[in-house]
């Protein structure tokens, strides 16, 4: 009988003429030798948690548009991402709405309270086990983004009509 201290978890690696390709006994030991179906980058719950947010976030931001006559989302509203819990039992979704801060806490108000027609409505058009409780959250990430490309509008390009500096030799 062979004890465990007698097995090798290491690589075997002969080396010199004729040598062979090193043997792993573990997919874990292969590090960067591994084939990329054998060691993903990303776990495959977390693909499928992506996926399901993208979905989340269509099928919301359809809705929003399509369905929903809510007064207080007259706003330019969008669904700028959601983030489900691991579990795929509630979920955040994050909005950006273009406006002052009062348009927007009232566009918050209005997903609030449309969270439970948005659930109902998601249960019937994406096959999961369990519809997710929506929580919304202001997102500032495009008012911000807006804000630098204005900054950055501002800023005078130099006078294009200096001209360059005559290097000997340069033509």
């Amino acid at each position: 009988m062979i004890s465990r201290k007698a097995i090798s978890w290491k690589s075997t690696v002969r080396s010199g003429a004729g040598a062979s390709p090193p043997h792993f006994s573990r997919v874990s030991d292969l590090g960067d030798h591994a084939p990329e179906h054998l060691s993903p980058k990303v776990p495959a719950m977390s693909r499928r948690t992506d996926r399901i947010n993208e979905q989340l976030r269509e099928e919301i931001s359809t809705l929003l548009t399509r369905q929903i006559k809510d007064p207080r989302l007259n706003a330019v509203i969008s669904i700028t991402r959601v983030v489900s819990s691991g579990d795929l039992r509630s979920a955040r979704v994050y909005i950006s709405v273009m406006g002052n801060q009062e348009t927007r806490d009232a566009a918050l108000a209005g997903m609030q309270s449309a969270a439970s027609y948005l659930r109902r409505e998601l249960r019937n058009r994406i096959n999961m086990k369990h519809t997710p409780f929506l929580s919304y959250q202001l997102d500032d990430s495009l008012e911000e983004a807006d804000q630098v490309l204005r900054l950055m509008n501002k800023v005078k390009p130099e006078d294009e009509t200096t001209e360059a500096p005559n290097i000997p030799g340069g033509d």
